[in-house]
């Protein structure tokens, strides 16, 4: 079973969907497969090149968000690890994680 991360989700939620109900369905079935993890992520949905960031501001929050549910995967959902790796302190990712609703 996978998970849609909340970049993914917010992707969906900002797509136009000029098809109709199907279209939804083909591409969260696209995403089901080309995710080799627990969590689909933008790339996995098929149309990111469409989705344009507006600022440095995003470009860097959807990195760090990537790169925060990436070393959770890795590390099976421990917290503890996760911030060994990632080389931030417990109050740091614990804001990060509440800034990207996560």
């Amino acid at each position: 079973q996978k998970e849609i991360s909340s970049s993914a989700f917010n992707q969906l939620l900002s797509y136009s969907w000029p098809g109709n109900v199907r279209e939804v369905q083909n591409v969260l079935e696209r995403a089901t497969t080309m995710a080799s993890g627990k969590f689909i992520y933008p790339e996995h949905l098929g149309f990111e090149s469409s989705y344009s960031y507006t600022t440095l501001k995003d470009i860097l929050a959807q990195a760090e968000q990537k790169a925060i549910l990436e070393t959770l995967e890795r590390c099976g959902g421990n917290k503890q690890e996760a911030m060994s790796l990632l080389g931030v302190g417990k109050s740091t990712f614990y804001e990060k994680l509440k800034r990207l609703n996560m």
